[in-house]
């Protein structure tokens, strides 16, 4: 069984993926770690059905773009 973060406003995460989707969920997350640092953005992970999908924005008041780093996968 995964992980299971609550947050403050009550909401439940669950961490459990399948063992490909957590590969690929690992490589993004260093992708995103960089973009961070390096670029001030904020980034996010999300599952579309099996794939993994990084988005960036500058600001809350930007639109998620997937990010093109992303779209380059190595599974």
């Amino acid at each position: 069984m995964g992980n299971s973060y609550k947050l403050q406003s009550g909401f439940r995460i669950l961490s459990d993926l399948p063992e490909v989707m957590k590969k690929e969920h690992s490589r993004l997350s260093t992708i995103a770690f960089k973009l961070r640092k390096e670029n001030y953005l904020k980034t996010r992970i999300r599952d579309s059905g099996t794939q993994m999908i990084l988005e960036t924005r500058k600001t809350k008041e930007d639109r998620w773009t997937i990010h093109k780093t992303a779209l380059n996968s190595s599974t």
